[in-house]
């Protein structure tokens, strides 16, 4: 494996800890009672690429190579099937990378999507592919909803997931996008086909999980929470297909409906 560690020890707190019990008072019905309660721990990592300081993000630490390998598959460091060098110690992160590369922001990359739509460039939108049926995605957001993410303990990360006929990867992190980002870094060092399957997420879909999208050619992303407009507006440019508020049997279809067959299996 290209990954490697260096994890310093740290007294009274070990770098995979990312549940910590506190005390707090719940008031219930007019009733204050002291009780446990457990929360996540919240780390921040420095992840340079080539000696430059690429970003300071708030993550749940485990699945950081994976996290690390999805940020730079999704900004377009990495090259096809290329593994990154990852040295880990403690919050700081350092990757290597052979060539002159030069480190965009992720709002550069989201202005850059919006303009060249503004100017009315020839954009070839993701590929049609074979349609899903509504049914179908709503039992994968049912199996997403029974991951044993940390979620259920402590609502306090988001969830991701890739789903081709069945959920194949997921992960967890305080970061909506982190926990894309990680999900995205699995599937790329599985080697699969994004463009066979879907990305399933709890958190807001924003404009620049769409370039996620665009960028890995995975055509459908599906939440339980809502889009905003300018991801509508990337999505409806770039041709992903999003769909909102996936509860139960009831979801949103925002962008590009032709991708969901919405005749029930029933009728």
């Amino acid at each position: 494996m290209l990954f490697q560690y260096k994890q310093p020890h740290r007294p009274g707190k070990t770098a995979s800890m990312i549940i910590k019990e506190v005390s707090i008072v719940r008031y219930n019905h007019g009733r204050p009672e002291r009780r446990p309660d457990r929360v996540i721990c919240e780390n921040w990592l420095s992840l340079y690429l080539n000696g430059t300081l690429l970003r300071e993000i708030p993550v749940t630490n485990r699945d950081i190579p994976d996290l690390v390998t999805g940020i730079l598959c999704t900004e377009g460091y990495l090259k096809s099937k290329e593994l990154p060098q990852i040295m880990l110690e403690g919050s700081i992160c350092r990757v290597s990378l052979e060539g002159n590369i030069q480190v965009k922001t992720q709002r550069d990359l989201v202005d850059c999507a919006s303009t060249r739509v503004e100017l009315d460039e020839n954009i070839q939108p993701l590929r049609q592919g074979s349609p899903r049926t509504a049914d179908d995605i709503l039992s994968l957001v049912a199996e997403f909803q029974k991951i044993p993410s940390v979620y259920h303990e402590t609502g306090g990360v988001h969830m991701a997931a890739f789903a081709q006929d069945q959920i194949e990867y997921w992960a967890d992190d305080i970061s909506r996008r982190n926990a894309v980002d990680k999900v995205i870094g699995k599937g790329y060092s599985g080697h699969v086909d994004f463009y066979q399957g879907l990305i399933i997420t709890s958190g807001r879909i924003s404009s620049d999980l769409i370039l996620r999208m665009v960028h890995m050619g995975i055509p459908m992303i599906v939440s339980i929470s809502a889009p905003t407009d300018r991801a509508l507006f990337l999505a409806e440019s770039y041709g992903v297909t999003v769909c909102g508020f996936a509860r139960g049997l009831r979801m949103n279809i925002y962008t590009h409906e032709e991708r969901v067959d919405t005749v029930s299996k029933g009728h």
